[in-house]
């Protein structure tokens, strides 16, 4: 296999995995907005849930923002961060604001109509509807230019 396969096949791994990534955020965030401050007080695999949510978090902004690849060869990486995939990260990363932005607006507004929501649960919530944006974005722009 030449480089080219090898970065094909790559930049296809790396899609499907940060919008893996990008779905387990949102539901996440959906399980805190239902559950409040209690969705990160359990244990899961014996660590709290909320270092786990901090991982998950860190991981994805440390994917978003190199691109992924933290193991690939210097040149298969080079090869897959070409102009195109970094206009379509960027893309993503702009979707990602205006995601958290209209979520902290909603979330605004909606406190004017009932119990505000805490802090850690927002901070939770516009962190993965933000991220999750951002990596669902970029990761449908690779795969649809992987197709064509």
């Amino acid at each position: 296999m030449d480089d080219i396969e090898k970065t094909e096949a790559y930049t296809r791994q790396r899609a499907v995995i940060l919008g893996l990534m990008g779905i387990v955020l949102l539901a996440g965030g959906a399980l805190a907005w239902r559950g409040g401050a209690a969705a990160d007080t359990g244990i899961a695999f014996g660590v709290p849930v909320w270092s786990l949510h901090l991982l998950l978090t860190g991981l994805a902004a440390l994917l978003i923002a190199t691109g992924g690849g933290l193991r690939m060869p210097s040149r298969i990486l080079a090869l897959a961060n070409d102009e195109t995939t970094r206009a379509y990260r960027t893309r993503g990363i702009v979707a990602g604001f205006w995601a958290m932005l209209a979520t902290v607006t909603g979330a605004y507004v909606l406190s004017f109509f009932g119990e505000p929501w805490p802090m850690r649960v927002l901070a939770r919530v516009l962190a993965d509807v933000g991220e999750a944006t951002a990596l669902l974005v970029f990761a449908w722009a690779e795969l649809r230019a992987a197709r064509d």
